[in-house]
């Protein structure tokens, strides 16, 4: 893993991938000042180490109840001043219920201090559903706004949705993501969310309050392949998408940043140079898959970053 300065591009430090106890791989995730490991197999802790030494800076793992016949460790939020650790607990299978009526399940969530790993707060929900499956788990860019849901695999399967303040776990009012089927997710905000629909011809966006008014919309042309590639991501001033796909293969073409304005929808393209990592794409031209080669936008504090989608990037490229 490398780890550079978001707004200078510096090289700040180099790590080898962590292995927990299991031999199972950990993933990682940054906060300001400490590199932060966490696995999910059978465990529900996260290590920090320093990004600048590497020495381990402090360790937090919640012990598991005997009485669970299940567990699914979540993903891990992490914000400026929080972190957060999900994970669904089942005393049963749903092969042991022989009911219809659904396994009983509990969403266990942690908030941890960004800075010192010292307990916040616990909360649990109690859900049924037919299947017991990882959480998930949403954390606003800015930290306000916590979204928790579970109950299945698909979306269109979920049984509980928990929106929260990550600092107190007070509950916030009203829903995130209420368009329905026809609405894909782009973001949480920390007052609201960011939708997008589609056709074969347009693209729109929206961003909603969690009460369900509509503060701001974008109608703009669609990209080649724009109901498979990733939507892009939300700033204040609008949404910026990658456009890297040629009109009738949908092999990897030009990368451009494209910036859509909230205020009147105008478009502005950004060439990106990533041309050094094209020897060591797949070269899938043709290909049904329009995520193929794909590069990716990756947000970070005052930038955001343009890298491969796989991992073999020679060069990335922060826009500001």
């Amino acid at each position: 893993m490398v780890v550079l300065d978001t707004g200078t591009g510096e090289l700040l430090g180099e790590y080898q991938a962590r292995t927990s106890e299991d031999a199972s791989e950990w993933s990682s995730l940054l906060t300001d000042d400490a590199r932060l490991s966490h696995s999910g197999a059978g465990r529900f802790g996260v290590a920090a180490s320093s990004l600048e030494t590497g020495e381990p800076l402090w360790e937090f793992e919640e012990d598991i109840p005997e009485e669970a016949e299940q567990f699914h460790a979540g993903e891990v939020g992490v914000s400026a001043d929080t972190i957060v650790l999900s994970a669904v607990l089942a005393e049963s299978s749903p092969a042991e219920t022989g009911t219809e009526d659904g396994v009983g399940q509990t969403l266990s969530a942690i908030g941890l201090d960004a800075e010192t790993g010292a307990l916040l707060w616990e909360e649990e929900f109690s859900f049924t559903a037919d299947e017991v499956e990882q959480p998930r788990l949403t954390l606003s860019e800015d930290g306000q706004a916590l979204l928790l849901e579970a109950g299945g695999r698909d979306l269109s399967e979920l049984r509980g949705q928990w929106l929260l303040d990550p600092f107190t776990r007070d509950e916030l009012p009203g829903s995130a993501f209420s368009g329905g089927e026809d609405w894909q997710r782009v973001a949480l905000l920390g007052d609201g969310y960011v939708e997008k629909s589609q056709d074969p011809d347009e693209v729109r966006y929206q961003v909603m309050d969690f009460d369900g008014s509509r503060r701001e919309h974008i109608e703009s042309a669609a990209r080649p392949g724009e109901m498979a590639i990733h939507p892009g991501v939300v700033t204040e001033e609008g949404m910026l998408r990658l456009d890297y796909l040629t009109e009738d293969e949908w092999a990897r073409g030009e990368v451009n940043a494209e910036f859509l304005s909230w205020e009147n929808g105008a478009s502005r393209l950004v060439p990106v140079d990533l041309s050094p990592n094209e020897p060591l794409l797949f070269q899938t031209e043709g290909s049904l898959d329009a995520n193929a080669d794909a590069p990716m936008l990756v947000p970070v504090p005052g930038a955001v970053i343009v890298v491969e989608e796989s991992d073999l990037s020679i060069r990335a490229v922060g826009l500001t």
